[in-house]
């Protein structure tokens, strides 16, 4: 919910999801309404990984960004192939989630 509330503070319209299940069913129910998905590394029953290649399967051009604690370099060698948009190392302040938006919306 923190992470909601600093999208709604930058000024963006956020919908939130339980799990990557949860992402992928909300991401196809409002799909027209979602410029941009950003996603966890680790979550319930389904990792961001596979979130990111299902909603490769329904919209290749959907900018998905990864988060993560882990090693930002050690991701984008692993997941360089997946197509992903961006990526925040945690922790992170909002003025740097601010950047990473406006860089992969424009």
């Amino acid at each position: 919910h923190l992470l909601q509330r600093m999208l709604e503070r930058l000024g963006y319209d956020t919908v939130c999801a339980s799990g990557g299940a949860a992402a992928l069913e909300i991401f196809t129910e409002k799909r027209k309404a979602v410029d941009l998905v950003l996603c966890d590394l680790s979550m319930p029953g389904m990792s961001g990984i596979e979130v990111l290649e299902n909603l490769r399967a329904q919209d290749k051009d959907i900018p998905v960004i990864l988060s993560s604690g882990y090693s930002e370099d050690d991701l984008k060698e692993r997941y360089r192939n997946k197509g992903f948009s961006g990526f925040l190392q945690k922790p992170y302040r909002m003025k740097t989630l601010g950047r990473m938006l406006e860089e992969v919306l424009k």
